[in-house]
């Protein structure tokens, strides 16, 4: 059916020859509003590609930004849970453990010496340093018949009196038994925070201590980053004797921190509270 209007017939004409903008604008221009039938037969195959591709657009833009504030809002409530839980906080101190001292731990390090005396161990009172609480100087070095003897250089040798007591009272003997007459470590005293972690180190308190050698009466030497993993006896041995005693924490040793212990035994002396809170482990 043709149209009564010539006008009309030659703008729909001219639209076919257009471009796709162009035509739409002949189809305003005549009289078809946007969106209607008329203005797309005025505008050509081309106008509603173009006009489905901007509505397919606008639609996928719409969705994105919905699921992007759907995610931001799951997001922001275990963000503020985090921050009102913060990092979990490893206790390493004894417990009740305190700088400066308390009285309590004050009167504990008067016991502590105390009993090292009637374990008839000399000792001197041990210059100040920072965080040990009591600290004394041993100056044989031997404790429970056993020698303690350092691989470095570092002086002086001061530890905390209940290290001192835990070898004395326990560890000395219990090596001895095993046939060990010397132990020999770099670590003692060192004030610094654990490695590759943010917490104290309990050399930092004078209660560890960092085992690489162990001698024989006979003479041989043992190394633990040698010897150990070659399935020596008598390091195994030493490493289940120490946990027995019930005066230290660990040890840790190649077997359960190969990481961080893999070429020594770290032993940590319990203070007498925690001995009482937790005995025997």
């Amino acid at each position: 059916m043709s149209s009564g209007n010539p006008s009309a017939r030659e703008g729909l004409r001219r639209a076919r020859r257009l471009p796709a903008t162009a035509a739409v604008a002949l189809g305003l221009l005549f009289g078809a509003a946007p969106g209607t039938a008329a203005a797309e037969a005025a505008a050509g195959p081309k106008a509603t590609q173009v006009r489905a591709a901007s509505t397919a657009r606008r639609s996928a833009e719409a969705t994105t930004t919905r699921r992007d504030g759907r995610a931001r809002a799951m997001k922001v409530p275990r963000a503020k849970a985090r921050l009102a839980v913060g990092p979990k906080k490893v206790l390493n101190m004894p417990a009740g453990w305190t700088w400066p001292p308390s009285p309590e731990m004050r009167e504990e390090g008067v016991r502590c010496l105390a009993r090292l005396t009637e374990l008839g161990v000399e000792f001197e009172p041990g210059p100040a340093k920072p965080r040990i609480t009591t600290p004394v100087v041993i100056p044989s070095w031997e404790l429970g018949g056993v020698r303690l003897v350092p691989l470095t250089r570092r002086r002086p040798l001061v530890v905390d009196c209940h290290l001192a007591e835990a070898f004395a009272a326990a560890a000395g003997p219990a090596l001895r038994q095993l046939g060990v007459t010397e132990i020999r470590f770099t670590s003692l005293y060192e004030f610094r925070n654990v490695k590759r972690r943010r917490i104290l180190s309990r050399h930092a308190v004078g209660l560890a201590i960092d085992v690489f050698e162990v001698v024989t009466k006979d003479g041989v030497v043992r190394r633990v980053p040698r010897h150990y993993r070659n399935a020596d006896g008598v390091l195994k041995a030493v490493e289940r004797s120490l946990r027995g005693t019930g005066l230290f924490r660990g040890p840790l040793s190649p077997a359960n921190d190969p990481r961080g212990h893999w070429d020594h035994f770290h032993l940590e002396a319990r203070t007498a509270a925690e001995r009482a809170a937790v005995p025997n482990t």
